[in-house]
């Protein structure tokens, strides 16, 4: 009779490979552990992306402020002839980004500007104080501001504005780049060539004659018909001077 093989199950080295509900809840609590700290350091990494993403994001756009800031500036700083356009400057500013001046605030040429200076009509003052708190143009501390005005916390910023308007002109102009010298000589140079240049040529046609009748024309000689001694005909102009023939000239002597 053939041995029945004896099995190598044993109870206790199965019941080794069993985790009881204790050390169960405890690996699991380790694994969810170590999971939400996979996790937060992903977030960590993500946030910190993100971050930077803004960062370059805000220098790129203030970069790009600066540089269209510049090219305004030296566009302006160019300008001799007032009556052409003036180019707006940007601001940058952080959570709202790259802002325009208002076109309808805007002075649109150097003649336009300099005209804030003696602020007569609503326009005038309205555009000279939205451009200085749109540039932030501050005047209280200024050196050449009035010391018991520059210290007054009663004064309203606006009434200061429209008190000193050129004080507000003088900052703006350094901020948008124009520059009146160059301007004052471009009109003194036009005035110049206005003066030196020479009248026009009267048109004949522009010429009046007594009674409007027409321009006479040249007036033609009327000449006469003679006949010479040798029977040759010719035409006598009386307005000419008489030539002697040489036949009178032998008949002479």
């Amino acid at each position: 009779m053939a041995a029945t093989p004896v099995s190598s199950f044993s109870p206790d080295k199965h019941r080794s490979h069993c985790l009881s509900r204790d050390e169960y809840i405890d690996l699991r609590n380790s694994q969810e552990k170590h999971l939400n700290a996979e996790l937060a350091s992903i977030r960590c990494s993500v946030d910190d992306v993100k971050r930077e993403l803004k960062a370059d994001i805000k220098e790129m756009q203030h970069l790009e402020a600066e540089m269209s800031r510049s090219q305004a500036f030296t566009r302006n700083n160019a300008l001799k002839n007032p009556t052409l356009p003036i180019r707006p400057v940007v601001v940058y500013r952080p959570g709202r980004g790259i802002l325009e001046p208002d076109s309808s605030r805007f002075p649109r040429n150097a003649n336009d500007f300099y005209s804030l200076r003696d602020p007569q009509t609503e326009w005038h003052r309205s555009t000279l104080a939205y451009l200085a708190d749109f540039y932030d143009v501050q005047l209280r501390g200024a050196s050449h501001f009035p010391k018991e005005e520059s210290n007054s916390d009663d004064s309203d910023d606006d009434e200061i504005i429209l008190e000193h308007p050129e004080l507000v002109v003088e900052k703006l102009e350094d901020i948008l780049g124009l520059n009146e010298d160059k301007i004052i000589k471009f009109k003194e140079r036009a005035l110049q060539t206005a003066l030196r240049a020479p009248s026009k040529p009267i048109k004949r046609s522009q010429i009046s004659w007594p009674e409007a009748g027409p321009i006479p024309g040249p007036r033609r000689q009327k000449l006469e018909l003679r006949v010479t001694s040798g029977q040759e005909a010719y035409f006598y102009d009386p307005e000419r001077p008489k030539r002697v023939s040489s036949e009178g000239l032998t008949n002479a002597h």
